[in-house]
């Protein structure tokens, strides 16, 4: 009766050491780093911004402006909100560290308004596109259906 060897030959345990190592060398810094998470927090953050807005546009479908005042979100490279002030609330985002800046494809889009369909009507051609970029760059599209989403 011949006994099979149990366990890992010296090879295999040498090549799984290696594995580890390489691993270990490659993600763990990025355990113990923050660099870049403000970013994903001001996107997720600018999202929700432009989305509120557009369902805001969407829920007001009247044409008389005094009833209904349209909706729109300004840009600029420390803010992104529904008016040129600064503020902290739902419908602003305010950068004030400075680390990071945005910006916008096409590179003039400075406001952005929405119809009653939730389209952005400077979107129309072709989308838009918001740049955050600091450590990390990061962007949302806005398709010229309406969609808004990571990309």
């Amino acid at each position: 009766m011949n006994k099979q060897p149990h366990g890992f030959t010296l090879v295999e345990l040498i090549v799984v050491i290696i594995i580890i190592g390489v691993l270990a060398i490659s993600l763990v810094p990025r355990f113990f780093s923050s660099a870049g998470s403000s970013e994903y927090l001001l996107r997720e953050q600018a999202l929700a911004v432009l989305r509120r807005a557009q369902q805001q546009a969407m829920q007001c479908t009247a044409t008389n402006p005094a009833i209904c005042p349209p909706v729109s979100v300004r840009l600029a490279a420390d803010r992104l909100g529904t008016t040129t002030a600064c503020l902290n609330d739902a419908s602003h985002l305010c950068i004030t560290d400075g680390s990071v800046q945005l910006s916008s494809q096409p590179a003039n889009l400075t406001e952005l308004n929405f119809d009653s369909w939730g389209r952005p009507v400077q979107c129309q051609a072709a989308g838009c596109q918001i740049r955050l970029q600091g450590q990390v760059t990061l962007s949302l599209c806005l398709e010229s259906e309406g969609f808004i989403h990571l990309c």
